[in-house]
């Protein structure tokens, strides 16, 4: 990828809020997004584990448990990035989830994390009994039914101090 592939897939990505729900991720891109969340762990080894809600059913139960449930109904699906709890890095689901979000843009998919949800509700929606995983966050994708908003972004000398 060259470097202004991957600044415009940063540019591309924003919190989309509403997807058209007559377009259907393809199979391939979904598994490409995927693999991008797979491939996050710096070891090699999986310090989260990604349920995808895809089907109506499925999402009509997640959504029941978001606070922004749109995002999740309009969606195309919605990864659950599961964290699990006697893993030490588990709060490291951050970066598969960033890494999921920049491959789906450089793909023209739109995202947006959601972390406003009940737990509890959550991994009964997702069909998740055990104990040992607790659910991070919430990655629903689709294609975007209205524009992307303009961005302000501060000047790279206003976030950057060199020392």
């Amino acid at each position: 990828m060259l470097k202004e592939d991957f600044m415009w897939a940063l540019y591309f990505r924003h919190d989309c809020q509403l997807f058209d729900e007559s377009r259907k991720i393809p199979k391939a891109d979904l598994e490409f997004i995927l693999d991008a969340g797979r491939l996050s762990s710096s070891k090699g080894g999986a310090r989260w584990k990604f349920v995808v809600a895809r089907n109506p059913e499925a999402k009509s139960a997640l959504r029941q448990a978001c606070t922004n449930p749109q995002q999740i109904s309009s969606s195309s699906a919605a990864i659950a990035i599961l964290a699990f709890r006697s893993e030490p890095g588990a709060s490291q689901h951050h970066i598969a989830a960033a890494n999921m979000m920049t491959a789906a843009a450089a793909i023209g998919i739109d995202s947006c994390p959601v972390t406003g949800f009940d737990q509890g509700r959550a991994k009964n929606a997702l069909g998740i009994e055990s104990g040992e995983y607790e659910v991070a966050l919430i990655l629903p994708l689709g294609y975007r039914i209205k524009p992307q908003p303009p961005k302000q972004y501060m000047p790279l000398s206003d976030l950057v101090e060199y020392r």
